[in-house]
């Protein structure tokens, strides 16, 4: 029997390192991880205990039920006892047992730290699959996180699409600019006259909210095109969402979709699955090579640290990974 350490959410801005004893099921590989990637969105709802407690666990190696204490996390890269370079949607833990299956090897055109982006590209291109641009179109992300991050890249190499990036971290604005968009920080500037000088007053055609900010969401209703298209991709945890829908939303014919990365949408036809999508992830983190999101380096065994960092939300901070390799 194998005993990893691992990454345990005991109760709200509690967290500890405990020992996870392994067993070996049949035909599983033994895994030993080098890196991980922390999500700043999804794991800050466990970290500050507003989930929805209960909700099962829906990737290997998590909690069957998602309540305290819980072991969490799906961005895990490491090397397995064949030698090979892997990734594993496994939880925080400096080992794990794998089904081959479960596994993704990656090549040499992926460093680690790309890697630990998988799980974030898959969801932009799930989004950017929902979203569905058109050439000509003027879109809209609000939030500039890593998913946010991740969907203005793919946006940025659709050719001929108007890109606006909005956020109120200043920080973002070279990175925006850098890809060609418009940044818009709506603490310095209105949105909705920014909006209303770039489309000469007929607002955006589609737009991507991975803000998890119901207000930044009523705030994309007021500034869209008639028939306008809202990708809603933020996981709110438990907390309630209050929109106003007399308005905006209801006199322009405006449509909120959800976007999650579990599923492939229907809309796509038979001919595509999660595997197709995979294949399409691995070749993007291959040519865009985010590694340069990562801002903040913790070793494992500082766990609690980096999430008390990440909690306070620093300007700068964008991807930060766990190295259990780093002493």
């Amino acid at each position: 029997m194998n005993v990893a350490q691992a990454v345990y959410f005991v109760a709200p801005q509690v967290v500890e390192i405990r020992e996870r004893p392994l067993e070996p099921q049949k035909d599983t590989v033994f895994i030993r991880s080098l890196v991980q990637g922390i999500s700043a969105g999804t794991e800050l709802h466990f970290y500050r205990g507003d989930f929805p407690s209960g909700m099962g666990g829906d990737l290997p190696g998590l909690s069957k039920r998602l309540e305290y204490p819980l072991v969490y996390g799906y961005s895990n890269v490491g090397i397995d006892e064949r030698g090979r370079r892997v990734f594993g949607f496994a939880p925080h833990q400096t080992c794990w047992y794998a089904n081959e299956a479960d596994l993704i090897i990656l090549d040499d055109s992926i460093s680690n730290l790309d890697a630990v982006f998988l799980p974030n590209m898959e969801t932009a291109l799930g989004i950017l699959q929902d979203l569905q641009p058109i050439p000509g179109e003027t879109i809209a992300v609000m939030g500039l996180g890593v998913v946010g991050l991740l969907v203005a890249e793919l946006l940025s190499r659709q050719r001929w699409i108007n890109l606006i990036l909005v956020d109120m971290k200043e920080s973002r604005r070279p990175i925006a600019e850098g890809l060609g968009a418009v940044f818009i920080n709506p603490q310095k500037e209105s949105l909705a006259e920014a909006v209303q000088k770039l489309t000469g007053g007929r607002g955006l055609d589609r737009a991507v909210n991975v803000s998890a900010s119901a207000s930044a969401l009523q705030d994309l209703m007021e500034v869209m095109a008639m028939e306008g298209l809202i990708i809603e991709a933020s996981w709110y945890g438990s907390r309630p969402v209050t929109l106003s829908l007399g308005g905006a939303f209801h006199r322009r014919r405006l449509t909120i979709k959800s976007s999650q990365v579990s599923n492939v949408g229907g809309h796509l036809g038979l001919g595509w699955n999660k595997k197709r999508r995979m294949e399409l992830v691995l070749r993007a983190l291959s040519e865009i090579q985010p590694r340069r999101y990562v801002t903040d380096h913790f070793p494992f065994a500082q766990a609690p640290r980096a999430y008390e960092y990440i909690s306070k939300g620093h300007e700068n901070t964008i991807q930060v990974v766990l190295d259990c390799e780093q002493p």
